[in-house]
């Protein structure tokens, strides 16, 4: 299971390389540090709050047909919004290597 370090690292990925619409990249991004979100929690309380609003944000809608939530939530949103959760996933990014947060605990 990945890390905080990687998982931001693969949303980053998503973020800067897929073909996807911005809406579609956030889904990706977003669905990495859910993943991430699973395992044991690896963050400081302040970024751990941040990603876990950040999450509650991107998934407020009900489902509709086959989608999950986040992308019912997503689609709906305006595109300021959309850039608004993209640069806090960039900033918690930049925080997690500043602080040198590491993958798996020592």
């Amino acid at each position: 299971m990945a890390g905080p370090n990687e998982a931001f690292r693969k949303a980053i990925d998503i973020l800067a390389k897929s073909d996807e619409s911005l809406k579609g990249r956030l889904v990706g991004a977003c669905v990495e540090i859910f993943v991430m979100q699973t395992g044991p929690k690896r963050l400081p309380s302040d970024l751990q709050e941040r990603v876990d609003k950040l999450l509650k944000d991107v998934s407020q809608n009900e489902s509709v047909g086959c989608e999950g939530r986040m992308v019912a939530t997503i689609e709906k949103m305006r595109l300021g919004e959309a850039q608004d959760c993209v640069e806090i996933i960039l900033n918690t990014y930049e925080e997690i290597i500043q602080r040198g947060i590491k993958d798996y605990p020592v």
